[in-house]
């Protein structure tokens, strides 16, 4: 929930609950995490969105929308089937028979060092495989 400032908190006697689009937040997020946007610019831009949005002459109905769309969604999976569904799978990862969490966990506690990055996020090194497959079956011709 995002609290406005003095001089904006007399539009509502509540403070409103806003919320950008996901993929404004996520990109400025990715901003920040990455290096190219620093805190003051981060926190500058957010109050624009927020006072831009609290001055919106639809902001009563895209809240309600939301609240529509919560209540729907609600109707059609409780928020408990999720917790229930993530808990199960929790469960598997803990007493299950698939001991890589507890590998994980002990890698993590312990600070080992991992022995080589997963080909999914050194995507670089796809490329590298594939052209050393292609020198070994050259020169074994």
């Amino acid at each position: 929930m995002i609290v406005l400032g003095k001089a904006a908190q007399g539009i509502s006697s509540q403070p409103p609950q806003l919320m950008a689009s996901d993929a404004d937040c996520v990109l400025t997020m990715l901003a920040v995490a990455s290096g190219d946007m620093d805190v003051p610019a981060f926190a500058a831009q957010v109050r624009k969105q927020v006072i831009e949005l609290a001055a919106r002459p639809d902001l009563e109905q895209l809240i309600e929308e939301k609240r529509t769309a919560r209540v729907r969604d609600e109707a059609a999976k409780p928020l408990d089937a999720y917790r229930d569904e993530e808990l199960a799978r929790m469960k598997l990862n803990f007493y299950g028979f698939d001991p890589s969490y507890h590998v994980a966990r002990y890698h993590f506690v312990h600070r080992v060092p991992h022995a080589w990055t997963p080909l999914h996020l050194a995507r670089h090194r796809q490329n590298m495989w594939q052209k050393q497959s292609a020198l070994q079956s050259r020169n074994a011709a």
